[in-house]
């Protein structure tokens, strides 16, 4: 079978075994059974790409996996726990950093998420850590980390991302990367601000500290826009959605009316829709998923191509500007959100190309 064949054959059994789970372990083994031996290393490989490793170990538990796989499965899973564990770690030093400093932070996705939503911690892996603060904080934020070891962006990276972006990057040798938003979103061609979910967030407990963790609505709109921003290329970012709706207690009608004042409806909808497809989630109301128009067809055409993992290219990054662009509100935004990203990619061309001719900001 050829290899973007199987990686299809791939993405419809992963999505077969999270329409599933976690409730139904039998029916997600099923899906899993009829895997030959020959593929099941790279089957293994395709849903750790996915993130979603770990929320399958209940379904492979019950196959009867090559021993060789079966090791291979046992290793990976430690590795995800070790790795979950370290994650933990250096986030609660940032927690106790901004606590000393007195700044209030609100976690995003990572383990905190995890926590609420997921049987273990370890159980929904974290590249990476998320935490936003308010505008008002970021430079204490930042100078507080600075200080702590860790080190941040460039002066001029520091300068576009402020004002093109969402979050600043900070990392220290041996420490996951933090990524720090001073924005809620950035992207679709419009900007959500860190009030959208700050100040509706309620206080949470995380292994002892506190944190700020946002209201069920606001989440699931933020979860969608992360997704539908990265072309949907990790299947756990849905089921995270699926974890959140799954306990019920969402209001729809908010969820609606907020989408639409932050000019995030069609990504919105666009996610909510995918779960239903993909993931059978059916609780969904019907005003939640609309709306849909010529755009969101197009977005469906280019789907199954931007969705799939793959090595960063010029290519690829093309395909997902424009799938991320039929999923604006409105036709401005899309245009707007087109002309940014080909002005920047054009500017770094060009300061690669003659550096003295052009300024230095051009690079960033």
């Amino acid at each position: 079978m050829p290899l973007f064949v199987r990686g299809e054959a791939f993405h419809r059994r992963l999505r077969a075994c999270l329409a599933s789970l976690p409730d139904d372990v039998a029916a997600a083994a099923g899906q899993l059974a009829s895997i030959p031996s020959a593929e099941w290393s790279e089957f293994l490989d395709y849903a750790a790409s996915h993130g979603v490793l770990a929320i399958l170990a209940p379904a492979l538990s019950t196959c009867e996996l090559p021993p060789a796989i079966r090791t291979d499965v046992e290793r990976r899973l430690l590795v995800q726990s070790m790795w979950a564990q370290h994650v933990v770690e250096a986030l609660l030093a940032i927690l106790d950093l901004f606590a000393a400093e007195g700044i209030p932070v609100c976690a995003l996705k990572g383990p905190v998420f995890a926590q609420r939503f997921y049987a273990h911690t370890s159980d929904r892996p974290s590249i990476d850590i998320d935490l936003l603060v308010s505008p008002a904080h970021l430079e204490k934020a930042r100078t507080a980390l600075l200080r702590a070891g860790y080190e941040g962006d460039s002066e001029l990276r520091t300068v576009y991302l402020t004002a093109h972006a969402h979050h600043l990057h900070f990392t220290r040798p041996g420490v996951p990367e933090l990524e720090l938003h001073f924005r809620a979103y950035h992207g679709f061609g419009t900007v959500v601000p860190a009030s959208a979910i700050m100040d509706r967030a309620t206080p949470a407990e995380f292994a002892g500290r506190s944190t700020l963790v946002a209201a069920r609505e606001d989440e699931v709109i933020y979860l969608a826009a992360h997704a539908a921003g990265h072309s949907f290329i990790r299947l756990l970012w849905l089921f995270d959605m699926k974890m959140l709706i799954r306990g019920g207690g969402m209001d729809w009608r908010a969820v609606t009316l907020r989408s639409r004042e932050l000019r995030l409806a069609s990504a919105v909808a666009y996610a909510l829709r995918l779960l239903d497809k993909w993931l059978g989630v059916r609780n969904i109301p019907a005003e939640a998923l609309a709306p849909r128009g010529r755009r969101a067809r197009v977005a469906d055409r280019l789907l199954d191509v931007v969705a799939a993992p793959s090595t960063p290219s010029s290519l690829d990054n093309l395909g997902g500007l424009v799938f991320t662009a039929m999923l604006c509100d409105g036709v401005g935004a899309t245009f707007g959100l087109a002309g940014h990203h080909l002005l920047r990619t054009t500017k770094h061309r060009v300061h690669r190309l003659a550096p003295r001719l052009v300024p230095e900001s051009w690079s960033a």
